[in-house]
């Protein structure tokens, strides 16, 4: 990321608007550089307004809202700030800002504006949470990061600076962002404790597990083929016992549908016989069938004649009140008219008024602007002419004013220099005395510079000599110490190999041997006897959970078949309802054939004299036959579906059970498996294993343990005593080594600083004789010079100590001189000229103030007359205008007008309205008077049947 340019306004104490271009040239040639200023002069504000813009919040303050900006300069009404930044080489734009109620600086805060956008124009956001989302995204820092990585906030690094070292690295990974890798760091720590944890298991129990050897192999090979062949003999049973248990499920369900088939047939002839009963009832039926068109058109022809009532009562309320409405719009119109009228005098009174008296005073007034306009346009022509004139005078006099002081400059400046005359004649000889004065300097520096060399050389031996007898004094000191020590040594190594078996080294070793073999075998015991106990534990274990598993299993047998049996009594009521609905369906199909069969009259289907079928019928509830059905069929569905979840859970219980009984058998086997490895192994074959073998272990392992760390430490102690020995030994060689070094290094230092004080003396008489030389050249240097060089603050510090820089500054000053004297001539006869320029132009000056002044007047008179005029017209007519006045009174007139034929359509509306109603009217009680006749024809006919 990379900022390009900054552009805010009113933050803080920078008020108004600002911007600031990286990317100007300045920046560009100069990578590095300071923002300074003095305490509050906005230095912190520049870095707030580019976090401001970016993340809509500061370092120093929290997100700027709706209700809180602290950043806004007092008294302004608005502030913003936009940064430019390119990311992977394109550029983007992020724009904040905020503004008070009617930008004034008393107003209410509102809410802020963002927007993020590529640099060419296209809008990426402009809601605040999706600007700061996306600038997150395009930057790959947030607020946090950005104020640790990029843009340091004020205080941090001086909190770092003072803080002790423990925080500072706190402060230093908050700042850098680098508390991650203390993290990964921790992480790193405990995977790796975990692994090898992980690993020493494993080793140990590697350890436990012996490698077979080859009878041992061949054996279990044997076994596995063995139990291969069972296997195959065991598949080929379980073959044919598939099959069996097939064929008896295909016969079960055969039996099953047998019996469903009989069961139905059964209800089949129940069903006929309950149909007889229900015989009577549908002959009954078929006659009230012929009613009922006739009772349905006299239950229509009722119903019509109570709404045609209720209608016909209707249309003669919205009569009424039709009738009310003409008569108060009548009202209304008569009103409207009488004003109308009235208007109609008062605008034609109002238009009259206008063209009497407003046309000519309007006329008048535009007359008087006119010549006011000419005369005011003359008048600033006139001014123009008099600025311009007073502008070309003043131009002239302070270019008098000018030649005078440049003037009156070259005098001073000429009289402070009347001594340069002196200086060019002298200039040539001094110039090569200055030449000579500075080849001696030269050489009494290169003198200076060896004799420094040379004392600074003789300074050091001196010290050399100093360290040298130092480091003697320091060697010899400490050789006494280093002998005693060694003799302590000896005895020391003496009693500590008096505590070991055999008062030597090597029987210690040999004891170490012993008791780590010894150990070694224990180890590998340990986890056979741990292993034994888990495997106990696994056993009890399993024992309890298959008992638990056989008692559930013979649970979920009984309930799969109550369960059964419920479903097969579900199944059978489902058909047998379905049974009597579908008869039931055929019954209503014939139900216009059992409408045609007459007592003592032959049936239209089987001929028969007799119907006891119809005499007997009883009509079933259909609906409530069908939502037993439903209530039936969904018991039916949940019936399986628990017998299904049920019988999968009594499969998987029987796997368990038998996936137990495999696993059970496996514990046993490894239990006699690894009670074998206790008996065969060296170390325990003289022990039984019981409960307390792993504690007994454990103990006799931390005491072998404690042996072998004693005998280890005393061993060790001897070993570093004879290491000590051999070191000690060594160092009194090398010191005695360094003594003889540094006495021949003490014989070659004295002799080095005899040869440098011979030197020194030379070089010292050299640099006398250079000295007096440069003082005799400096003396005549001087005396050639007049005294106004020397007393020169800059010339008389130059002439000795940059003489070439001297020479060229006095040349180029008495070339100036001479070029000052000829600028002074040429001056004062310009200066002449411009006082008789100046006298010219104020004459014409005078002349264009008295003509202006008369036009002055002039236009005072017009505009006093034009004022009385606009009083008179404002007190008749106002401000309105003579178009506005007419279309004023034209308006008034025409919104009459309008609303008095508003009036008359609404009462025509209205009337027409009324006649409509009227025709209803007669409709409604010719209609209801028709269905009356209707109501009594259809009673008769009733009566009749």
């Amino acid at each position: 990321m990379k900022i390009l340019s900054l552009r805010f306004k009113n933050l803080n104490s920078l008020k108004g608007e600002w911007k600031i271009d990286f990317q100007d040239q300045a920046f560009q040639d100069n990578a590095l550089f300071v923002i300074t200023g003095q305490t509050g002069a906005g230095k912190s504000t520049i870095l707030d307004a580019i976090c401001l813009a970016l993340y809509q919040q500061t370092p120093r303050l929290d997100k700027l809202t709706q209700s809180k900006n602290e950043l806004m300069t007092r008294g302004t009404g608005d502030c913003l700030a936009e940064v430019e930044f390119a990311v992977k080489n394109k550029a983007y734009r992020v724009y904040w800002s905020q503004k008070r109620a009617r930008n004034q600086a008393n107003g209410n805060l509102q809410a802020p504006l963002c927007e993020l956008s590529e640099v060419d124009g296209q809008v990426l956001a402009t809601k605040s949470s999706d600007v700061l989302k996306q600038v997150t995204e395009l930057t790959g820092l947030d607020f946090s990061r950005f104020t640790k990585s990029m843009l340091l906030a004020q205080g941090g690094f001086a909190a770092f600076l003072n803080a002790s070292s423990g925080e500072r690295a706190e402060l230093l990974e908050e700042l850098t962002g680098t508390e991650i890798y203390c993290e990964i760091a921790q992480y790193v720590y405990q995977q790796n404790k975990q692994v090898q944890a992980e690993l020493t298991l494993l080793t140990e129990q590697a350890k436990v597990l012996s490698v077979l050897d080859e009878a041992e192999r061949e054996t279990l090979a044997e076994e596995v083929k063995q139990l291969e062949a069972q296997q195959k003999s065991l598949t080929v049973e379980a073959q044919a016992l598939d099959k069996t248990l097939t064929w008896l499920q295909e016969n079960t369900k055969y039996e099953k549908a047998v019996a469903e088939q009989k069961l139905i047939l059964a209800n089949i002839e129940q069903q006929k016989s309950d149909f007889k009963s229900k015989q009577v009832s549908l002959e009954k039926a078929e006659k009230a069938e012929k009613l009922t068109p006739i009772y349905d058109a006299q239950q229509y022809a009722d119903a019509q004649h109570i709404k045609i009532k209720a209608q016909l009562a209707s249309v003669v309320e919205q009569d009424k009140a039709n009738n009310s409405a003409i008569a108060t719009l009548q009202e209304k119109q008569l009103q409207q008219a009488t004003s109308v009228s009235l208007q109609q005098q008062e605008a034609t009174k109002a238009l009259d008024e206008i063209n009497k008296v407003l046309v000519p005073l309007d006329i008048a007034i535009s007359d008087k602007k006119a010549q006011q306009e000419t005369l005011q346009t003359e008048l600033a022509s006139k001014q123009k002419q008099v600025a311009l004139s007073q502008q070309e005078l003043s131009v002239e006099e302070n270019k008098v004013k000018s030649a005078q002081t440049k003037i009156n400059e070259l005098d001073t400046l000429l009289k402070q220099q009347d001594y340069m005359p002196v200086v060019g004649e002298h200039l040539a000889s001094v110039a090569l005395q200055l030449t000579q004065l500075d080849e001696a300097k030269t050489k009494r520096a290169d003198l200076v510079q060896s004799l420094d060399a040379a004392e600074q050389k003789k300074q050091l031996l001196y010290s050399n000599n100093q360290r040298v007898e130092q480091e003697l004094q320091t060697l010899l000191s400490n050789t006494q110490p280093l002998q005693t020590q060694l003799q302590q040594l000896n005895t020391d190594i003496s009693h500590a190999c008096d505590v070991l078996p055999g008062a030597t080294l090597a029987s210690g070793d040999q004891q170490l041997m012993t008791l780590q073999g010894e150990l070694k075998q224990l180890q590998t015991c340990l986890p056979l006897s741990e292993k034994l106990d888990q495997i106990e534990m696994e056993l009890l274990k399993k024992q309890g959970d298959l008992n638990r598993l056989e008692t559930s299993i013979h649970d979920d047998k009984i309930q799969l078949e109550n369960l059964k049996e419920h479903g097969y009594q579900l199944a059978n009521d489902v058909a047998n309802t379905e049974k009597l609905l579908e008869q039931e369906q055929i019954i209503h199909s014939l139900a216009e054939l059992q409408l045609k069969v007459q007592e003592d009259q032959p049936c239209p289907l089987c001929g028969s004299l007799s119907h006891p079928a119809l005499v007997n019928y009883q009509q079933i509830d259909v609906p409530e036959h069908q939502l037993r059905l439903q209530q039936l069929q969904q018991a039916l569905m949940k019936a399986r579906k628990d017998y299904a979840e049920l019988n999968g859970q009594f499969k998987t219980k029987i796997e368990q059970f038998k996936e137990l009984q495999t696993s059970l058998q496996s514990q046993l086997n490894d239990k006699s498996e690894y009670q074998q490895h206790w008996s065969n192994h060296a170390y325990l074959q003289h022990r039984v294993y019981d409960a307390n073998s792993s504690q007994q272990l454990k103990t006799l392992y931390q005491e072998l343990e404690t042996k072998l760390s004693y005998t280890q430490q005393q061993v060790e102690k001897v070993r570093g005593l004879q290491q000590s020995h051999l070191e000690l030994e060594k160092q009194i060689r090398k010191m005695s080594e360094n003594q003889h070094q540094l006495s021949l290094q003490q014989q070659q230092n004295r002799y080095e600083e005899k040869t440098l004080l011979e030197q020194v003396n030379s070089l010292s008489e050299e640099l006398r004789q250079s000295k007096h030389k440069i003082a005799a050249l400096q003396a005549s240097i001087t005396e050639q010079l007049p005294e106004q060089v020397a007393a020169n603050d800059v010339m008389g510090k130059l002439l000795f100590s940059a003489p070439q820089q001297w020479l060229e500054k006095a040349k180029e000053q008495v070339e100036q001189y001479k070029s000052q004297l000829q600028l002074q001539q040429t001056m004062t006869a310009e200066l002449t000229e411009l006082n008789q320029q100046t006298q010219l132009l104020t004459q014409a000056l005078q002349q264009q103030k008295l003509a202006l002044d008369e036009l002055s007047g002039k236009v005072t008179v017009l505009t006093k007359q034009i004022e009385q005029l606009q009083l008179q017209r404002a007190q008749q007519f106002g401000e309105k205008s003579e178009q506005q006045l007419r279309e004023s009174t034209n308006a008034k007139l025409t919104a009459s007008q309008a609303k008095l034929e508003e009036i008359n359509t609404e009462l025509q509306v209205l009337t027409d309205k009324a006649q409509a109603l009227k025709g209803k009217v007669r409709n409604y009680w010719l209609l209801n008077k028709s269905i009356k006749q209707n109501l009594k024809l259809n009673r008769h006919s009733l009566k009749k049947h």
